[in-house]
Formats: structure tokens, sequence, C-alpha cells
């Protein structure tokens, strides 16, 4: 029974089962010496997730001390001691259905590879809560970081009983299939095919020798990390999918995927010089002024879902200020968006560590992190990622409106928010937020460009969605004076979990440019953590709860 309701939770996942243990888990083999899991619970949230002690015991009887953990919850989503696994587990830890700062994968497919290169029997296990989404982003990037073993398992412990048939079956069909291939054939003198020489290869190959590693240009280089992802996402999703799931993704998340084509250009050095994860980027990279967002939604359709999310937005604006929140609230039809990234002494912190390329060092037993960033929860015990500014429509004006092949479609335009146009949610607000005074509309919002930014897209008290990106790789290069502008469009498809109204979007352009003069001291802060670590964005759940969980997506995605 436990099992039936455990393998109801994977969904799509493909699960393991070891015949000889008696035990079937959430987890598979990406390769032979990459395993990804689900979280190793204990208690009540052990009937339906692995089982801490069943997962313990496979490690143990197949990897005995040759297995590392590496786990990826903050501790306020989930967590347990390093001596459940003796002491062999390290933390890299971000929020759930999130990007990680981009760092955080440097540093950690740096332990993972030196823990890997201590002998060919050493294996990693990477687990976040599901197994899916950052398990995914972390191992896909350990996988690009070591480039030659991007290839499915070979032995016969990585796969099921039934896996390994299948798998021994292809290959003695592809043998056929070679040695078919293999007969000889005559060639006319008038045919397209192209000659060969007596070892069989190309009467052209001394003018590019196979042997020879091809010299890339910076954009040959930027293809080949591109499609590297590809292949890559494309084993991940092979492996820890079920074939009936059909074309759903791996690592699903759109933000997720792009991270991984920005970690792939990093490493094939085709990624922007100030980049702040290079040795040579000491100094600040230059800024980025996020100037306007434009949204472009359908006027109408979406379904039954966007119907209800109308309804509970309606009944979020008339419900008593005790359900939602306290002060000023913007209309039921207003878009807004705030804008948040990683606390910044973390994420400093992570840069500065990757720049100088620490080495992975362990004390003597062998096993503990020595120097280990993540060690206590001094980064991750209340919320990791924070708001430091907001963009609305500007009040009195109006969206625009106009009609394509597919119907009405409204433009919002928004701008920079000075604080007392804030969206106003709760009366701890603004010891949670970060006060933009004064701020003036038309120079747009000063970003770190070489810094995550997520963009959280609201309508009246409803999320929509929300999508991260890192602007230093969407800016023109090299890094111009303050007045040219970028625009960088993105599609419905690239939105983050884009329900409710997020259903009607069309596409997000965004309007970016250099500031190659402003200086570290002018960005907007952050503000302090507060003892609850909580950040005030629309609280609408009590109103949600009364719909019988027809929306219950937009609470799941909340972070």
């Amino acid at each position: 029974m436990t099992n039936y309701v455990r393998r109801l939770v994977s969904a799509g996942k493909a699960r393991f089962r070891d015949e000889s243990l008696d035990v079937e888990l959430d987890l598979v083999y990406l390769t032979d010496r990459v395993i990804i899991m689900g979280f190793p619970a204990a208690g009540f949230e052990g009937l339906y997730r692995n089982q801490r002690a069943e997962v313990k015991r496979f490690l143990d009887t197949r990897h005995g001390d040759k297995y590392r953990v590496f786990n990826f919850c903050p501790t306020r989503e989930n967590s347990y001691p390093a001596s459940t696994f003796e002491g062999r587990v390290s933390r890299y830890p971000f929020p759930d259905h999130h990007a990680p700062p981009l760092g955080l994968l440097a540093l950690a497919t740096q332990e993972m590879k030196a823990w890997l290169d201590r002998g060919p029997e050493h294996v990693i296990v990477v687990h976040c809560k599901a197994g899916k989404g950052r398990s995914g982003t972390l191992a896909c990037s350990l996988l690009l970081r070591m480039d030659d073993a991007i290839a499915p398992p070979k032995l016969k412990r990585s796969y099921n009983l039934s896996e390994w048939a299948d798998r021994r079956a292809d290959e003695m069909m592809e043998e056929v299939v070679v040695e078919t291939d293999a007969a000889p054939s005559s060639i006319g003198e008038d045919s397209d095919m192209q000659s060969t020489d007596k070892e069989g290869t190309s009467k052209t190959s001394k003018e590019n020798p196979s042997s020879e590693k091809p010299k890339h240009s910076a954009k040959g280089s930027a293809d080949q990390a591109a499609s590297t992802v590809d292949k890559v996402l494309h084993l991940h999703t092979s492996r820890r999918m079920k074939q009936s799931t059909g074309n759903k993704h791996g690592v699903s998340i759109p933000s997720q995927r792009r991270w991984l084509r920005y970690w792939s250009e990093f490493l094939h050095d085709v990624a922007p010089p100030q980049l702040p994860l290079y040795p040579q980027s000491k100094a600040a990279s230059p800024k980025a002024r996020l100037y306007s967002i434009k949204i472009r939604m359908h006027e109408e359709g979406g379904g039954a879902q966007v119907a209800i999310v109308r309804v509970a937005n309606a009944l979020i604006e008339r419900a008593p200020r005790s359900m939602v929140g306290s002060g000023k609230g913007r209309g039921a039809g207003d878009v807004w968006v705030s804008l948040a990234r990683y606390e910044d002494p973390m994420v400093e912190e992570i840069e500065r560590r990757v720049r100088t390329n620490e080495e992975v060092e362990y004390e003597d037993d062998g096993i503990t992190r020595k120097n280990d960033m993540f060690g206590t929860p001094k980064w991750d015990d209340k919320k990791m990622v924070r708001s430091f500014a907001r963009m609305g429509v500007v009040q009195g004006a109006q969206p625009e409106t106009s009609l394509d092949p597919e119907g009405s479609v409204v433009t919002h335009h928004l701008l920079p928010l000075p604080q007392s146009e804030w969206v106003e949610v709760g009366s701890k607000t603004t010891k949670d937020e970060v006060v933009m005074e004064d701020i003036q509309m038309n120079d747009g919002i000063l970003l770190p460009s070489g810094r995550e930014v997520r963009i959280k897209l609201y309508v009246g008290q409803l999320l929509m969605g929300w999508l991260w990106f890192v602007p230093l790789f969407h800016l023109q290069q090299p890094p111009s004076q303050k007045g040219q502008r970028t625009t960088v469009v993105l599609k419905r498809s690239d939105v983050d979990f884009p329900l409710g109204y997020g259903a009607l979007l069309i596409d997000i352009e965004l309007t970016l440019g250099w500031d190659i003069e402003t200086h570290d001291e002018e960005l907007p802060l952050q503000p302090e953590r507060s003892e609850s670590g909580s950040q005030k964005e629309p609280t609408t759940a009590a109103v949600l709860t009364a719909l019988e969980g027809n929306v219950g997506p937009l609470q799941a995605v909340q972070d």
C-alpha cells in the first residue's frame, strides 16, 4: 500500500527497484556515478516519500562508504542530520521551484567532481524535495562541467531488470544493423557520394583531420554550449522520467533551463567577460538599468482556471483587510511586478569563493568538509530571496488594446514605482521591503548586471508567474554609455508557472541598458532580515481556500 502511495507521489518520475534488497525508491542512476533521488524522509512524510532507512540501506549495500549525498533543500523547508549518512552530506540550498545564484552551480559541482575524482567507485547522490527540478539542474550542471560524462549508464546495477533487458535487446539490434550497413557496395563514377581512401576516410580528411579539435569562433562556441545543454537535458529526461510521460521534461522550469545555458556558456568561456565568477572580474561588474516592462496578454480566454481566478481576485478586493492584509491595495485588474534577488552577503561570498577557486578540502576523517559555507543554516534558515523594487502601471494610465488573429490583446506598460505607489499588503511591509523614495521613473531601476534577478508578475492580488534572468547575458557587448537600450522579449513559455491569469500571457518585453557610471553604493539595497524572515507579498490563502482547491496550483508555487 505504501509503495502504491509513493508511486502516486512520484507521478511521472521513474523509480528504481532492487530485487535483492526488496526496496523500491524514487531514485534513478543518471549515469553510473550520478544518482538522483527524492527527499529521504522519516516519520509520516516517509509514508509517501523515500523512507530514510531504506535509502541508507540501499546506498550502504551498493556503494559502501564511497557515496556522498548532496542536499539542495533549505533547512526551513526540510532537513536531517548529516550523521544520517555517516557525515557524508553536503548542502547547497536554494528555494523550491527557483533558480539558484549562478555561482552556486560552480561551488556545488566543484565538490561533486572532487568527490568523484577520489576513485572510480565513488558516486554522488543528489536530492531536493521531489528529486526533479533542483536536483536535475545541479546534476546536469555537473555533467556539463565534466563534459565527457554525458552518456547513460553502462553497468547492469544502474538499471531495473526490465530496463536492462530492454537495453541489451537494443544493443543486439544495433549490432545487427551495423553488420548490415558494413556490407560492401559499389559506387558509380557519377555518384554524388564522396569516395574514400583505403583507410575508409574521406580524401578531404587531410584538410580537416577528424583527430584535431575544431577551432570554434565565439559564435561557434556559443552554439556548442547550447548543443551540449540540449544533450544533457535529453539524457536527464530519458533517465528521470517514465517513458509514458511523453514530452514532459525532467528539468521543466524555464528559469532553471535558462540557468543551464548560462552555465554552459561560462564553461565554454563564451559568457560575458564581466561575469563576477571569472577570476579576472575582481572589479565590480558594470551596472544595468531596467527601464520598463511591457506585458502583453489576451483579454479573454484561458478557460475555467482564469474564470475561477477572476472570481478569486474580485473576492479578495472585497474581503476584509484582516484576511488579506491591511493598507492600500491596487485595483483587481492592475498588473504589477516585484523584483527580487538572493541575499547580497551570501551571493558575494559565493562569488568570492568561485573566483579564488578554493580547493575542496576535508578534515582528517576524509568526510567533514573544511570551511563549509553551508555547514550551518546561517544562510537558509529564513527567506533567501529578497524583494528590492516594484514596477507597475502609473496611476491614471490605461492599458493599450489591439487586435491580432487570436483576438483582443491588452498591453500593460510598467515603470518603476516609488515607495508611495507600492502595493501595500500586510502591516509589516516596510520591515521587509526596501524603501525607494524619490525614484525617477524614467531613470529605470539599477541592477547588478552579473547578478540574478527575479521578476514576479501579479494581477491585483494574484500571482501570474515569475522568471529569473541575469541581465549580463542579454545586454549588448561591450558595455556602452548610459542611454543605449536593449530589448529582451520572453514568451509565456519562458515564464515559470504561468498559472491563473498567467494563462493569458503572450509575452513580456524588458527594456534594459548599461550604466557604467554608477557605483555599488547607489544600488537599491535589500532590507535587513526580519525575525520571521518573511517577505510580505500579497497574502491570499484565506480567500483561496474558500474556492475548494480549484486554484490550488497558485498556492503550491508560492515561495
